[in-house]
């Protein structure tokens, strides 16, 4: 009897712990942890595409389509095929200024063996270009819309779409976010800074 009852004790000691295990896998998921580093990269690619348009966004209000040839990363498929981190999608000009509509995607993995997870993920913003180029204000777009869907690379094309209003990205850039360098002069070469 008495060798029945510990034996009870231990069964539902073991029981417990497994279920306390089971628990604590469960609240880990290897892919929500994909995900996550999935969606930083992608907020890091829309940053950095309005880093790379930055210093393009004088030309970009007055011959758009000469301006980028010149972007490093940006890819044109509105009328081909094309790889690049940022795809260009549609470009319009109007008197709010110049808007580009890009898509990019990015993937997460983690884990390994059993526990590994990857996701592919894109997005789909507008960058608008202020006619002066003061100021460049990045709006979410419609990846399903877009026109060039056929155009895509195939993993951009099967990557799972996420709204520029899931992700916190940068709204709005201007010089406050790009200051101008300062000015310094070498020695024995003319100068041009203030004060010479």
């Amino acid at each position: 009897m008495r060798r029945s009852k510990t034996t009870r004790i231990i069964g539902v000691l073991l029981v417990s712990a497994c279920i306390m295990l089971v628990s604590a896998c469960g609240s880990w998921s290897p892919q929500s942890s994909a995900e996550h580093s999935a969606r930083q990269g992608l907020v890091h690619m829309v940053e950095e595409s309005q880093d790379q348009i930055w210093p393009f966004r004088a030309a970009l209000s007055h011959d758009p389509e000469a301006a980028l040839a010149n972007i490093s990363g940006l890819a044109d498929v509105r009328r081909t095929s094309a790889e690049g981190s940022w795809l260009l999608t549609d470009l319009r000009q109007d008197a709010s200024g110049t808007a580009l509509t890009l898509m990019t995607s990015a993937s997460g993995e983690t884990g390994g063996g059993l526990f590994y997870a990857q996701v592919s993920l894109r997005t789909c913003w507008t960058l608008v270009v202020a006619r002066d180029g003061s100021g460049i204000d990045t709006t979410s777009a419609d990846c399903a819309r877009s026109p060039v869907a056929s155009r895509l690379p195939e993993s951009m094309a099967e990557a799972t779409t996420v709204a520029l209003d899931d992700l916190t990205v940068r709204r709005h850039v201007d010089t406050t976010d790009y200051p101008a360098a300062p000015c310094q002069c070498s020695s024995g070469e003319p100068c041009e800074c203030p004060g010479g």
